[in-house]
């Protein structure tokens, strides 16, 4: 299964002004992000595996950075359960 969604918010300079001592780009905010979510099963059904991940574009820094938000691996046996990875717990 795959999820996700795109999302993009910028407010960019209109004039050729800039505030005293504020020389750069026109834009003012600039925050471009792509969330994924991976998720699967083995055909037995004994393993499964998840991903949430962001990829995002900072406009004003122009920089590209990424973050893993969840990623694991459960597998099941008749008397245990495991899973490795990051998770959240609350």
């Amino acid at each position: 299964r795959l999820h996700g969604f795109l999302l993009g918010n910028y407010a960019i300079r209109t004039g050729d002004a800039h505030p005293p001592g504020k020389e750069g780009g026109r834009f003012l905010w600039g925050d471009g992000r792509l969330r994924l979510e991976i998720s699967g099963n083995a055909a037995k059904g004994k393993l499964s595996l998840m991903f949430k991940g962001d990829v995002f574009h900072d406009a004003v820094a122009n920089k590209v950075g990424g973050v893993v938000r969840e990623a694991y691996l459960d597998t099941s046996r008749a008397w245990l359960d495991v899973r490795l990875g990051r998770q959240v717990v609350t």
